[in-house]
């Protein structure tokens, strides 16, 4: 009986003994949420670098009652490593009004002090960081805008088509149509 004993008690140390030398496989970490979902024709998006999303600098500008006034959105794609694959810069600005969640805007013409004007900037290093195509669409600020601002969660969605031109001259223009959401954002009320 003292044997029985002894066993019933050295049974739970002898398998929790086995359970510290051979653990069960404990569950993974939760992955980072992916920086936003994006859609282009034409441009691949690694937002990646060295294990970093790079998801930052999109920014919501509103005045002192709340209202936007502008809103600017960035993109950073990289090849493998650190090298960039290109950059982008999209946003409007309402020059005095309010820009309103949801609402598209299609801005055509030269802009006047108190029309919105959409803004792009298109930086192309095709992944060899010696060359840099240079796209923008000022002066004129054409284009077709759509942005979804989710102040609750902190993030901003939408889409745009807008074409930047070579400020040299030398290349041909660029039309980028570009759906997004679940990009994070900073506000900035001034």
């Amino acid at each position: 009986m003292k044997k029985l004993f002894f066993i019933l008690i050295s049974l739970p140390l002898f398998f929790s003994n086995c359970q510290q030398n051979n653990p069960s496989p404990s569950a993974s970490p939760p992955a980072p949420p992916a920086c936003c979902t994006f859609s282009a024709s034409g441009l691949n998006y690694n937002p990646t670098v060295l294990g970093i999303d790079m998801c930052d600098g999109s920014i919501v500008y509103t005045n002192s009652n709340g209202d936007i006034t502008s809103i600017v959105v960035q993109f950073h794609s990289f090849c493998t490593g650190v090298d960039k694959d290109w950059i982008m810069a999209a946003g409007i600005d309402g020059q005095g009004s309010t820009i309103i969640s949801g609402n598209t805007y299609n801005i055509t013409g030269t802009p006047t002090g108190s029309s919105e004007i959409a803004t792009f900037l298109f930086y192309d290093y095709n992944c060899t960081q010696s060359t840099v195509d240079t796209y923008i669409n000022l002066p004129n600020g054409n284009g077709t805008l759509t942005f979804n601002v989710d102040f609750a969660n902190n993030e901003i969605g939408g889409t745009f088509t807008l074409t930047g031109d070579d400020p040299l001259g030398v290349l041909p223009s660029i039309t980028i149509t570009c759906t997004f959401s679940n990009m994070p954002f900073q506000i900035i009320s001034i």
